[in-house]
């Protein structure tokens, strides 16, 4: 999720990440949660809050216990679907009170641009006005249009993920795997990306039935890290069973001096040769003429 800072943004800004596990199928517990480190992290400095994917209310996790081979599970996905975070809804307006209150900057409106395999039969399809998130990340043509914006500060949000133990699952869906898409994107970039996933508890095993599958059968599964615009890492991890909130002061002037070297939609590109076309309009089944 790309984030613009407003112009008038100063060029220190102090960001956080909340390394938390969600409340599943509990709307209004999970925006209280989620509430929590919004005033801690305002309370601390921060002008902006990270979280994982989906953190409200929970990522729907049984979709992905047999990685490669995807279930479908109608009693949960009814479940879930039934509680719906709406954006014209109460809900979000407590949110944006929390935000406002602790001069937290306010971006939680976007979503990913195409949803993977299953998560289709819940969450539907993206759009044009939708920007690149997660799974987004191996698409070169989605990626380069968001460097194409000059983004400065990327919100990566993902589900928790495991370390590469077992060697029976796709390596870029473990936890190396989805550190190193984030890294790259913010060295292709030259941008600043927050990678922030959730913590999986016995709570949230037991609850998403996850405890027979492939993945997510232990707790842990949460790496939060920011990257700077060379690729570098630029915090210290948490342990990855452990909730908390991590912070780091961006110099925002590094992006600048990163793109002295390495400039993929300036210097270091041949829009002479090679161009993007990118069509942002959001996209309806049926549509009145």
């Amino acid at each position: 999720m790309p984030i613009g800072l407003k112009e008038t943004a100063p060029q220190n800004v102090r960001v956080a990440l909340a390394q938390a596990a969600s409340i599943n199928f509990d709307l209004q517990a999970s925006v209280d949660m989620a509430c929590q480190p919004i005033a801690e992290a305002g309370r601390a400095g921060a002008q902006l809050v990270a979280f994982p994917e989906s953190f409200i209310p929970g990522y729907p996790l049984w979709i992905r216990k047999f990685e490669g081979s995807r279930g479908i599970d109608a009693e949960l996905t009814t479940r879930y679907i039934k509680i719906p975070l709406k954006w014209d809804s109460p809900d979000v307006e407590q949110i944006c009170a929390v935000n406002a209150e602790n001069n937290i900057e306010d971006n939680s409106a976007q979503t990913q641009a195409y949803f993977t395999y299953d998560e289709r039969t819940i969450f539907g399809e993206g759009s044009g006005s939708s920007l690149i998130n997660v799974a987004d990340f191996p698409e070169p043509l989605l990626k380069y249009q968001t460097y194409a914006h000059i983004e400065e500060i990327h919100a990566a949000a993902w589900p928790p993920m495991m370390p590469d133990n077992t060697k029976k699952t796709f390596w870029n869906t473990t936890t190396e795997g989805q550190q190193s898409m984030s890294r790259i994107h913010a060295a292709e970039g030259s941008g600043f990306v927050l990678h922030c996933t959730s913590v999986l508890t016995l709570d949230t095993i037991d609850k998403m039935q996850t405890n027979s599958g492939q993945l997510y059968k232990k707790p842990g599964g949460a790496f939060c890290a920011v990257y700077g615009p060379d690729g570098s890492k630029l915090s210290q991890d948490l342990p990855e069973d452990e909730e908390g909130i991590l912070y780091a002061d961006l110099d925002l002037d590094q992006i600048i001096e990163a793109k002295t070297l390495l400039d993929t939609c300036g210097h270091y590109s041949r829009p002479d040769l090679l161009r993007l076309d990118s069509d942002r309009e959001e996209k309806i089944n049926v549509r009145t003429i």
